[in-house]
Order: C-alpha cells, then sequence, then structure tokens
C-alpha cells in the first residue's frame, strides 16, 4: 500500500484523541535505467489508481469536516 494511505488513518487517528507515529510502510526502487524507466508497468499504474483514490478521499473528508 502507498504511504498515502497511512497519511489518512494518521489524520483520523489524531482527531480521535490517539498518539500516532507516523513512519514510512513502504519502499520503492526502479530496476531499470534509460528511456524504460519512463514507460508505467502494471504496478505503477495500480499506484497511480491508489494514490487517485486516497487523495480523493482526503478531500473528502476535509469538505465534510468544513460543512460541520
Amino acid at each position: 500500500m502507498p504511504l498515502t494511505v497511512m497519511s489518512r488513518a494518521v489524520t483520523c487517528l489524531a482527531q480521535s484523541g490517539f498518539k500516532v507515529i507516523a513512519t514510512a510502510t513502504a519502499y520503492t526502487h526502479c530496476d531499470h535505467s534509460g528511456v524504460l524507466a519512463l514507460i508505467p508497468d502494471t504496478e505503477s499504474l495500480r499506484d497511480s489508481k491508489f494514490f487517485i483514490h486516497e487523495m480523493t478521499e482526503i478531500l473528502r473528508y476535509r469538505i465534510k469536516s468544513a460543512t460541520n
């Protein structure tokens, strides 16, 4: 899971009164260089989907908390 998942969890847990220590949970690297590094593979596309989903949820949380 991308680190953005933890970012949302940290915000929710802290707002609920928990003491939260955020640490990195994913390590990534690129196995190839040059032009091939510019072409996304299926894992990268899946991670992009997760990132967009998490950013959308964070925005939804902020809008919801601003209207309450």
